[in-house]
């Protein structure tokens, strides 16, 4: 919404549909569904891209919680999947769609992820996000390495108030202290604020 009002052209993805993207659509955001934990979707999505988008800039802000609890209690099958939407789907969608490099001027491309709390500690009880957002980092300084004709970043925002804390609440007792600080960031409105989020990411 915020790059439509600054009058970028703007494509985007979703998993599942919501009311946000018919408000998306009536802005002229051309969106295509895809399902980060699924092989085919993310290959038939970047068909779909690499056909009908130039583009210069490519953000990726997908991610998931679960499953949240101790690692021994986790089902390994949830964890893995959880593991494929933070980082390898995002990943695969990337290299799809940079093979085409159909830009839209002669301007660097540049890619740009979002790195998730607990990266610089042990997280308990989210051991799939954390050990995801740990590898996107490093993947993100090989790829700035690798590629040297495009700009690779990755973005630290702190709390930003998103639906992904739904997923502590659903978890309850299993997500430890991070219930606890979760609720009163929600009561006492302790976010980064979003614009200044995506004043960061301009």
């Amino acid at each position: 919404e915020y790059w439509c009002m600054a009058g970028h052209n703007v494509t985007g993805t979703y998993n599942k549909r919501s009311t946000i993207c018919n408000k998306l659509e009536e802005m002229g955001v051309t969106l295509f569904r895809c399902d980060l934990s699924k092989v085919d979707s993310i290959d038939a999505t970047a068909s779909l891209i690499c056909g009908k988008v130039k583009w210069n800039v490519a953000v990726f802000c997908a991610g998931t919680l679960e499953p949240v609890g101790p690692f021994l209690t986790c089902d390994f099958e949830e964890w893995k999947e959880a593991i494929d939407i933070n980082f390898l789907g995002q990943i695969r969608l990337l290299k799809n769609i940079m093979s085409s490099r159909d830009l839209v001027d002669q301007a660097i491309p540049r890619v740009l992820f979002f790195a998730g709390g607990g990266t610089n500690n042990a997280n308990d009880n989210f051991s799939s996000y954390t050990v995801s957002k740990i590898a996107l980092i490093k993947m993100c300084e090989l790829l700035d390495s690798e590629i040297p004709d495009t700009c690779f970043t990755i973005l630290g925002p702190g709390w930003v108030r998103t639906k992904i804390h739904e997923e502590v609440f659903k978890a309850g007792k299993k997500a430890g202290t991070a219930l606890a600080k979760t609720t009163e960031a929600f009561e006492n409105d302790k976010f980064y604020p979003m614009g200044d989020l995506m004043r960061c990411c301009d």
